[in-house]
């Protein structure tokens, strides 16, 4: 039987462009400390060595488009 070595969320709109437009600097800094994030938890990842990796993911840009 597998055993759970990780669990991880995060955002998939992580643009510092798209949010210092939007948002200005605080914007800005805010996603841009998110990604710092998200590397670190990827950092953890990796160090578990998993033998599997599953992805849930909301693939809404390859969705069909409505009229």
């Amino acid at each position: 039987m597998g055993k759970l070595v990780f669990g991880g969320a995060m955002s998939h709109v992580l643009d510092p462009e798209y949010y210092q437009a939007a948002c200005g600097d605080v914007g800005r800094h805010t996603v841009t400390a998110a990604m710092d994030a998200i590397a670190k938890m990827g950092d953890r990842f990796v160090e578990k060595k998993a033998d599997a990796l599953i992805v849930v993911a909301d693939d809404h840009m390859n969705g069909p488009s409505l009229p």
